[in-house]
C-alpha cells in the first residue's frame, strides 16, 4: 500500500467553493471566538450539544450509541459524577466522550497532531483490552484484520508501524501548507486505510481528524448519523482515489458546526451585552438616588449650622459674662460624602466650632464633625466631639442657655439624623 501524497490531491470546483464559504465563517467564527474569550480549546464545554453530538454521531455511525436521548443522560451523569449502568452502549459513550476530553486537553497545551496523540486518544477511546487475542488499546495491531461492508484490503500487520511512520513524517511536512479541511480530510481517510489498531479505527480517524481542524483553528467536522450511507460512499471513493465526495462530507459537517457555533456565541454576545446595559443602568440609577440623598444631607446640615450661628448671635446680644464665637467650615462635597460614607472618616470633616471665652480667656470649646455613625453607613449626621475644660460650662457660671446652644440642641439633632438613617 501506498499513501497518497496531500499536495497532489485535486480538488473540484465545488468542493473549492465550499471550503471558500467554510473559510469565511471561519473568520467569522474566530472573530466571535475572540469577543467571547473563548478559544476553540473549551468549544464542547461552552456548548453542551455540540459535546452530545460528536459523541452521539461517532458512536452511532458504528451502531454503538441508541437514540440522542440516551447519548444525552449518559453525559449528563457523568458530569454530574453519577456511576452509569453495566450496558456496552452506555460503557463505549463514556469512552468515547473520555476521549474527547482529552483531545480538548491537547488542543489546550497546543499539541500538534501526531502518531502519538492518536494512540492516546485510541487507548482512552477503547479503554481495556478485550482479550489476549487483541493488541492493547493505543498500540498497533498485530494481526489481519477486515473492514466491515468495505472492498478495501488493509494492509499486512508487518506494514502497519512503517506506514504510519510515513504518514506522520508526511503530516508533518505539510501541516501548514494545506487547507486545513482539505490535510483533515487526508489524515482522516489515511487511518481509515490503514486500519492502525484492531478497533475503534473509524472512531479514533474521525477524532484526529477534528485534532486537526481544532489545531487549526477550524471547527470539528461532526458527521451525522443520518449520513452513514454517504460518508461510508465517500470513503470507498477515497480509497479508489477521489478524495472530493469525502472532502464535501467534512467540509459540510464544518460548516453545518461553524454555524451553529455563530449562533450560540451570537446569542452569548447578546446576553453580555444586555447585562451590561443592565449592569450601567443599574449604577446610573444608583448614582442618581445617591447624589439625591447627598443633597438632602447638605440642606439639613446648612440647617443645621445656621440654627447654631442664630442661637450664638443671640446670646451675643445678650448681656452675659462670656463671648461666644462660631467658626463655620465648608460642608463636604458629594465626592467627600462618599468617601466618608465608604471609609467611615475623612480628613477635613469639621462642620463649625463653637468657643466660649471669659473675656480673653478660652474656657470651652465644641467641635462639631461629621462621622459615620456605628451599625450603618452615611456621612448623614454630624457627631459631637467636645474638649472637655476642667470644669463644666454650669460650673464656670455660664448660663443655661450656653450649655443648651452645645449639648442638648446638638444631642437632639443628632438623635434626629440617626434616626433616619437606622430606618
Amino acid at each position: 500500500m501506498k499513501i497518497c501524497d496531500p499536495l497532489s490531491i485535486e480538488v473540484s470546483t465545488d468542493v473549492s467553493v465550499l471550503l471558500e464559504e467554510l473559510s469565511a465563517h471561519i473568520e467569522e467564527l474566530n472573530v466571535l471566538r475572540d469577543r467571547v474569550k473563548v478559544g476553540t480549546t473549551s468549544e464542547s464545554g461552552e456548548n453542551f450539544d455540540l459535546m452530545v453530538n460528536a459523541v452521539h454521531d461517532s458512536a452511532a455511525i458504528e451502531g454503538l450509541a441508541g437514540e440522542r436521548r440516551e447519548t444525552r443522560k449518559t453525559l449528563e451523569r457523568i458530569a454530574r459524577g453519577l456511576p452509569l449502568g453495566k450496558e456496552k452502549r452506555q460503557s463505549q459513550v463514556a469512552s468515547l466522550y473520555a476521549a474527547v476530553q482529552k483531545l480538548g486537553a491537547y488542543i489546550r497545551d497546543d499539541e500538534a497532531p501526531s502518531c502519538e496523540t492518536l494512540c492516546f486518544l485510541h487507548q482512552t477511546l477503547c479503554g481495556e483490552p478485550k482479550g489476549p487475542m487483541f493488541s492493547p488499546p493505543g498500540s498497533f495491531r498485530k494481526e489481519n484484520v477486515v473492514i466491515h461492508l468495505s472492498d478495501w484490503l488493509t494492509p499486512d500487520h508487518t506494514e502497519v508501524a512503517s506506514l504510519m511512520l510515513l504518514f506522520a513524517e508526511t503530516l508533518n511536512a505539510v501541516a501548514t501548507r494545506l487547507d486545513p479541511v482539505v490535510l483533515a480530510t487526508w489524515a482522516h481517510h489515511v487511518i481509515a486505510q490503514v486500519h492502525p489498531f484492531m478497533d475503534g479505527n473509524g472512531r479514533a480517524a474521525r477524532l484526529f481528524q477534528d485534532h486537526v481542524l481544532w489545531w487549526r483553528r477550524y471547527c470539528p467536522g461532526i458527521i451525522e448519523f443520518r449520513l452513514q450511507k454517504e460518508y461510508y460512499s465517500a470513503l470507498d471513493e477515497a480509497d479508489k482515489g477521489d478524495l472530493n465526495p469525502l472532502l464535501r462530507v467534512v467540509a459540510s459537517a464544518c460548516l453545518k458546526t461553524c454555524t451553529d457555533l455563530q449562533v450560540v456565541y451570537g446569542a452569548k454576545l447578546r446576553r453580555g451585552a444586555w447585562a451590561k446595559r443592565l449592569a450601567t443602568t443599574a449604577e446610573s440609577h444608583y448614582r442618581e438616588k445617591r447624589s439625591i440623598r447627598y443633597h438632602r444631607w447638605k440642606g439639613r446640615m446648612e440647617d443645621l449650622r445656621d440654627a447654631f450661628a442664630a442661637g450664638a448671635e443671640a446670646l451675643m446680644e445678650a448681656d452675659l459674662p462670656v463671648s461666644i464665637q462660631l467658626r463655620s467650615y465648608p460642608i463636604l462635597s458629594e465626592p467627600q460624602w462618599n468617601t466618608l460614607s465608604r471609609e467611615g472618616r475623612k480628613s477635613g470633616n469639621w462642620l463649625f466650632t463653637v468657643s466660649f471665652y471669659s473675656k480673653t480667656v478660652p474656657m470651652v470649646l465644641y467641635i462639631f464633625s461629621f462621622g459615620r455613625q456605628g451599625g450603618w453607613r452615611g456621612a448623614r449626621a454630624p457627631k459631637l466631639h467636645r474638649l472637655r475644660p476642667r470644669l463644666s460650662p454650669a460650673a464656670m457660671g455660664l448660663p443655661r442657655q450656653a450649655e443648651a446652644l452645645c449639648s442638648s440642641g446638638h444631642s437632639r439633632r443628632v438623635q434626629v439624623e440617626t434616626n433616619r438613617g437606622q430606618r
